[in-house]
């Protein structure tokens, strides 16, 4: 704590996850061997004034025998399996920032870069790809549903009157592409997608009950939570057609909380 409002920080960490097993897909190797993680951290949060906060902090992970999804063929049927990626990589940065210049406007920012990377790593065969049926390596591709960029920018309004106070909202959402799993091809790519929520929240000045009104994704866009080519067909699609498993569409909804 160098001074009042700024607070400086540095943290490491050792993280581990447990074996397990794909089961009910007649596996060859179904184990994937535990995993471990050493974590570092450095970080700032500083208040400018009464109005300003930022956040910021920067990480690296390195990853040893990374639980990771890749797809294979068992029979004439192609299913999900984990192994283990030797060594990999994820490091960046993350900003929060909130702006409150009255009592009534809040205005917050989030963001994060996100780079991954495969350093070391065995040699798969990747079933999705239609020219060649050869291992190849893995290293430098990218970790699996790890988009580089996300953004979220908030914005509230609060009317206080007599009988309660309205808080209107407005949240904009961008999710960089990302990868479905660790082969980094154009097939395993989701596309970049944003999308526009709006939020109202009436709160009775008694805080005996509170109304809720949303519309999420207001504008039907397309999002994309993964995508892989679609060779589960028969017979395999050669055209670079997808499967895409899209996010919600434009979703109304209203709670009463009492």
């Amino acid at each position: 704590d160098p001074s009042e409002g700024t607070m400086a920080y540095g943290r490491y960490s050792r993280g581990y996850k447990a074996l397990g097993f794909a089961a009910g897909s007649a596996l060859i190797a179904p184990e994937a061997k535990p995993e471990f993680v050493d974590s570092y951290e450095v970080g700032l949060k500083k208040t400018f004034g009464r109005t300003f906060q930022l956040d910021a902090a920067l990480y690296y992970l390195r990853y040893y025998d990374l639980q990771a999804p890749v797809s294979v063929r068992v029979g004439p049927t192609t299913v999900t399996s984990f192994v283990n990626v030797a060594q990999s990589v994820s490091e960046g940065l993350e900003l929060d920032a909130i702006w409150r210049p009255t009592d009534a406007l809040r205005i917050t920012l989030a963001y994060s870069l996100d780079n991954t990377r495969i350093e070391k790593s065995a040699t798969y065969v990747d079933v999705n790809d239609n020219v060649t049926t050869s291992p190849v390596s893995l290293v430098g591709n990218r970790l699996p549903q790890a988009p580089k960029n996300k953004v979220a920018l908030n914005a509230g309004y609060s009317f206080f009157w007599q009988p309660g106070t309205l808080t209107l909202g407005a949240t904009y959402i961008y999710r960089d592409k990302a990868y479905a799993n660790v082969f980094t091809r154009s097939y395993n790519e989701a596309p970049s997608w944003d999308q526009v929520d709006l939020r109202a929240v009436w709160v009775a000045k008694s805080n005996k009950y509170t109304v809720i009104g949303y519309v999420r994704n207001v504008g039907d866009t397309k999002g994309y939570d993964a995508a892989i080519e679609a060779t589960q067909r028969s017979p395999p699609l050669l055209n670079g057609a997808q499967n895409l498993e899209l996010t919600p569409p434009r979703t109304f909804g209203i709670e009463l909380q009492y």
